[in-house]
């Protein structure tokens, strides 16, 4: 059906569902994961048909180097990266350049953990991770892929809100975008009421797959798109803006 000369597939720009990548090499085809930053020409690192493990982005390509960076008690650290594609400075801004690159390694932003054998996976961006109380990092992204993943839901965005006085008492939410047609036709319910007990059930299932810490404890429901880039990434920062301002 493909011509049969297709030799290798790569996936980009955002996390691939490991599900789909194994559903994909099922059939024949061999899907793999890369990753890059325009800082690092673009690619630190991808799959190969010899070198490949199912959810994550590979090992690095020749001549480049990875570390991370206050690893920690599950491995997970800030990737650094160090080779000939690394960037010589950001065009006339030796402040962004200083922060980015120090001894000669480029701080990505991104946590990453690797394993013995080398494959990397990514885990979220650095500037996004929640701190609850406990300690515990949660990684929005982990999360909005699960709650994706529920019909009749467009996107979805995942937030820390602080519960007390104590600003470190915070309890994980969740704001979702519905789409009404797909809930419609999957639930056969148009209530206001009807829909958020429908999404109310299927954020109980998810919280019953993860730990205590993990759980989603509050939902907002929409219709509105979340705001994003122009490369469709979401603006943590803005939509967070927005809830707070929402709330107020």
């Amino acid at each position: 059906m493909l011509g049969g000369k297709i030799k290798l597939l790569i996936s980009g720009a955002a996390a691939l569902d490991a599900k789909i990548e194994e559903k994909y090499r099922a059939l024949g085809l061999n899907l793999v994961q890369g990753y890059g930053l325009t800082e690092t020409s673009p690619v630190v690192a991808v799959g190969t048909n010899r070198y490949h493990k199912v959810g994550t982005i590979g090992k690095t390509l020749p001549s480049v180097e990875v570390k991370l960076e206050d690893k920690n008690q599950e491995g997970i650290g800030e990737l650094l990266v160090k080779g000939p594609n690394i960037m010589l400075e950001y065009f006339e801004d030796r402040k962004a350049t200083k922060e980015a690159i120090k001894d000669g390694w480029f701080h990505t932003g991104d946590l990453a953990k690797v394993d013995e054998e080398g494959y990397i996976t990514i885990c979220g961006r650095k500037k996004s991770v929640i701190v609850l109380k406990n300690g515990k990092n949660i990684f929005p992204e982990e999360m909005e892929n699960l709650v994706n993943k529920i019909e009749g839901v467009s996107e979805s965005f995942i937030f820390g809100k602080q519960q007390s006085e104590d600003e470190n008492d915070i309890k994980i939410n969740v704001k979702i975008v519905l789409d009404k047609e797909v809930i419609k036709q999957v639930y056969k319910v148009e209530k206001e009421e009807e829909i958020r007990e429908i999404m109310a059930k299927q954020i109980k299932e998810i919280n019953q797959t993860m730990p205590r810490y993990k759980a989603i404890r509050g939902v907002i429901l929409t219709e509105e798109p979340l705001i994003k880039t122009t490369t469709n990434k979401i603006k943590r920062q803005e939509n967070l803006a927005m809830i707070l301002k929402n709330k107020e």
